[in-house]
């Protein structure tokens, strides 16, 4: 049987020529059958559709990932960004951007032997492995006019002189109103209401121009009720979307029945926009860029109020057609869109940006210190804050560069990369006993190699080894546990490292559940995932000793958003009103009902909200809806008046 071969749309074309030209052509001669593909495209701006169900809110992991993708492994070292494979659903080859996309289809057999071959990584040149070793080297010499290599000391953790050291304003100090807002006011200061007309501007101008619906009108207050329901799909899980609506027992919410149509929920997600198709930019992220930039600039709009930041990558889960998606080995999230994130030791987002493979940065640069100090230059007062990354991003010369710039770092490092320190090699290190633990330093950087599960390298521009702490580590072939010594350095990296996971943790727990087939769809709803996860942490700093749950927090931003409650029950206790309703202002208004206990001062009434359901007095409504007024015996001050 012949192989068959997929033809790019030029050769498709001629071949559909040259058969038009020769009807009388005996089609055997070619050898083969022509067969037309029509492959995923580039960087998703020809279509934004994807070929999947919507309705089904089940999470799937496909078998095999179409279009470009962009791979990452842990040994990668050159200054190459990224190894790009292009997956057509029948093979996995090797191609540049710009070669011509096809490939042969193989059989089932071979497609199996190929998806289980490791990646193949071509190893670094010998240029490149001297270029690596002489990092530090090369930026001092070139950076200081020339001037003489440093002197590394054995067992010296003495740096000079030493960084200015301060500490940022409390946020609680600075901005005492965030204190009395409520959750969906904290939300709202993320994801403002300039956000929302600009949304509301966006979705119209598409349905009308782009789309051809005349009719289409929609305002800020809908779109408010269409996140809601993102939201809400994060915690209160379904397996359909459909089932939201339902009037079956089983199934259904009524406080999204009670908010928005089905079918005008689905034309909002149909007609969801957020820039204009005729005046956008290169990027292959354009169409979520004004959302991004937006929210970016709200995460920094009370400044960096944390003192120790960690700088890491974040993944979004994405299995369609899109140039910007990766593929990073041993992640939790292999197939996704990567953000590189600045985050707060306690998981609060600084910045996410999305990273779409090579940008433009200064030759002498590699990737992860064009990130770093891309990040460095948004912090106001450098001096307040210390900087922690992984061996992606840190070098000797990126600590000497953050050391002139009088920002505190530390970072893992990898081999090679640490200018030529005077360190036992990894190899006979690796054969020590745990706890061992060498150091040196030149004045500037000091660098401690310590012997744990693993040997691990770290270096600091601020950071020494001594006090050395005691920790609890298992002893190799036995339950016991035993206290081996650990430099400082290590344990300073090791407790203020994990804020981008921390963070990861915080979105991917309540992360919201309903689908869209357009590729950005899954970048937009990690916007307003970022955006309450941001509101979360803020609330939890201005109040440390009462603040909200995460799914508390969440349960309050949906009811603010969605300006509802609960239905209303024939019996029995009543839930409590969120406060972000209860204080609103918004069409509170006595009614006349059956007689029960008031909700402020228990006794009884015939009188209730028209719109909370909860019953009052008439001299008790107007204490109800005031907020920090408590009960007293208003009916015994009515009758001495």
């Amino acid at each position: 049987m012949p192989i068959k071969k997929f033809f790019t749309l030029k050769e498709a074309m001629a071949l559909i020529q040259e058969e038009s030209s020769n009807d009388d052509a005996d089609n055997s001669d070619r050898g083969h059958e022509p067969e037309i593909c029509i492959l995923p495209p580039d960087d998703g701006a020809e279509s934004e559709l994807e070929a999947i169900d919507e309705d089904n809110l089940n999470p799937v992991e496909p078998s095999d990932v179409t279009g470009h993708i962009h791979v990452f492994t842990g040994n990668d070292d050159s200054d190459s960004d990224a190894t790009v494979l292009q997956n057509t659903g029948s093979t996995t080859n090797s191609h540049s951007a710009d070669e011509t996309r096809a490939a042969t289809r193989l059989s089932d057999r071979t497609k199996r032997k190929r998806e289980e071959a490791p990646v193949s990584i071509a190893k670094p040149s010998k240029r490149q492995r001297q270029t690596s070793k002489t990092n530090g080297k090369n930026y001092e010499q070139q950076g200081k006019g020339g001037s003489v290599r440093s002197k590394w000391k054995s067992s010296n953790d003495k740096l000079s002189p030493e960084l200015p050291d301060s500490s940022p304003p409390v946020l609680a100090d600075v901005h005492p109103e965030l204190i009395c807002k409520t959750p969906v006011e904290l939300f709202e200061v993320m994801f403002d209401e300039e956000m929302f007309d600009h949304m509301k501007q966006q979705f119209e101008l598409y349905a009308k121009r782009d789309k051809n619906v005349p009719d289409f009108n929609t305002s800020a207050a809908k779109i408010r009720k269409f996140v809601g329901i993102l939201l809400l799909s994060g915690y209160n899980c379904l397996s359909r979307e459909r089932d939201y609506w339902s009037t079956a027992d089983d199934l259904g919410c009524s406080i999204v029945t009670k908010t928005m149509l089905k079918n005008r929920f689905q034309e909002l997600k149909k007609f969801c926009h957020f820039a204009d198709n005729r005046n956008i930019s290169d990027s292959q992220v354009a169409k979520l860029l004004p959302i991004y930039d937006r929210l970016n600039r709200a995460l920094l709009q009370f400044g960096v109020f944390d003192k120790k930041l960690s700088i890491d990558e974040s993944m979004v889960p994405y299995y369609g057609h899109h140039g910007a998606k990766m593929f990073i080995r041993g992640k939790p999230i292999r197939f996704g869109y990567k953000l590189w994130m600045l985050c707060s030791s306690d998981g609060y987002p600084y910045q996410a940006n999305i990273y779409c493979g090579k940008t433009e940065r200064p030759q002498e640069r590699s990737l992860g210190e064009h990130v770093v100090l891309s990040f460095v230059d948004l912090i106001p007062v450098k001096s307040q804050h210390e900087l922690y990354f992984d061996n992606f991003f840190s070098s000797y010369s990126l600590l000497l560069q953050l050391r002139e710039l009088e920002i505190k770092a530390t970072g893992t490092i990898r081999e090679g990369r640490y200018a030529d320190a005077k360190l036992a090699h990894k190899s006979k290190f690796n054969k020590t006993e745990r706890g061992k633990f060498e150091y040196c330093s030149d004045g500037k950087v000091c660098v401690v190699r310590w012997s744990d599960n693993n040997v691990v390298t770290c270096g600091s521009n601020f950071d020494g080894v001594h006090p050395v702490v005691m920790v609890e580590r298992r002893v190799k072939g036995d339950n016991s546990k035993a206290k081996v010594p650990q430099p400082r350095m290590i344990g300073s990296y090791t407790a203020s490292m994990g804020g981008v996971d921390l963070c990861d943790r915080l979105l991917s727990a309540y992360r919201p559940r309903i689908k869209g087939k357009k590729w950005w769809w899954n970048l937009f709803v990690n916007a307003l995932n970022i955006a309450t996860v941001a509101a979360w942490k803020i609330h939890c700093k201005v109040l440390p000793s009462q603040h909200l749950t995460h799914l508390e927090f969440r349960r309050e931003v949906v009811a603010g958003l969605l300006k509802s409650v609960s239905r209303l029950r024939l019996g029995g206790p009543t839930e409590a009103i969120p406060p972000c309703v209860r204080y609103d202002g918004f069409k509170h208004y006595i009614k006349s009902t059956s007689q029960g206990r008031c909700a402020f001062c228990a006794k009884n009434t015939i009188k209730r909200c028209g719109k909370c359901q909860k019953r009052l007095h008439e001299t008790c409504f107007q204490l109800y809806y005031t907020k920090g007024v408590h009960y007293i015996n208003t009916h015994a001050i009515t009758e001495s008046l």
